[in-house]
């Protein structure tokens, strides 16, 4: 049986320090996604801020919350589930 083709990752890291490490690949994924999002949103906030526009922020609201309540039906019926 042929082995599955091997990443450049799984190339340069020791046998089993992906997996050991995986945490914390993740959490540092998750720290660099909130710090783009907090910097890319700083930079907008100035401006709002000065003119602010309800119904954006409604529409904002409303669209952060379908993206998430979607994010967690699709994740409850994932694999293995």
């Amino acid at each position: 049986m042929p082995r599955p083709p091997v990443g450049p990752v799984q190339q340069v890291l020791p046998a089993g320090a992906l997996a050991q490490n995986l945490p914390w690949i993740g959490l540092l994924g998750l720290v660099d996604a909130l710090l783009l999002t907090y910097s890319n949103a700083s930079g907008a906030l100035g401006g709002f801020l000065l003119n602010p526009r309800p119904a954006l922020l409604v529409a904002s609201v409303v669209v952060a919350a379908v993206l998430c309540a979607a994010s967690f039906a699709i994740g409850s019926k994932g694999p293995g589930r």
